[in-house]
């Protein structure tokens, strides 16, 4: 006879997500020094594929720094991660090449004339007396520095303060000089 006894088990079933979603990494780039290098400027991935549909997937990078020729020339290696919301992930590698190959920009003073009333063969610059030079560059200027002929002393700094010009004519050639030596 049936008094209607059942007995129930439970089995439990885990799909787990165990593949990692798949991106396109930002292109490699060559930059200038005065760039930006935030990922809105080199660039960030796209994330092509994940088996789940995961839209939460997130992208993070860090960056590993190596010095290049000069302060203003280095490489970056942004290693991009792409997770989704089980922790799988997926790495690629950047590289971002920053680079200085921008030269400064000199204006150089006009010409002047000078007499010397004194009937002296040497003229002694004074501080304000010559218009002063102008430099920039992209990425900072390091050093301004002249060299002169036909002059008898002179520093070979910035300023022609303090030079002692002789009879006749001087050529005043500045250089600039930027933080790679261009």
């Amino acid at each position: 006879h049936l008094c209607g006894n059942s007995t129930d088990c439970q089995q439990v079933i885990t799909i787990n997500d165990q593949t990692p979603p798949e991106f396109t990494a930002p292109v490699d780039v060559s930059i200038s020094c005065d760039a930006s290098t935030d990922p809105d400027f080199t660039g960030r991935p796209i994330i092509t594929s994940d088996n789940c549909g995961d839209s939460n997937n997130t992208a993070t990078y860090t960056d590993v720094i190596t010095p290049g020729t000069c302060s203003n020339s280095y490489f970056i290696a942004r290693t991009w991660i792409v997770s989704d919301q089980c922790g799988n992930h997926t790495e690629h590698v950047q590289t971002i090449t920053v680079t200085d190959n921008t030269n400064p920009v000199i204006i150089c003073p006009g010409n002047q004339i000078k007499d010397n009333d004194a009937g002296e063969c040497t003229y002694a610059a004074s501080a304000t007396e010559f218009d002063p030079i102008s430099a920039t560059d992209n990425c900072g200027v390091k050093s301004v520095n002249y060299t002169l002929t036909g002059v008898t002393t002179g520093t070979g700094s910035n300023s022609l303060a303090g030079v002692v010009f002789n009879k006749g004519v001087t050529t005043v050639t500045w250089t600039i000089t930027d933080n790679c030596d261009q």
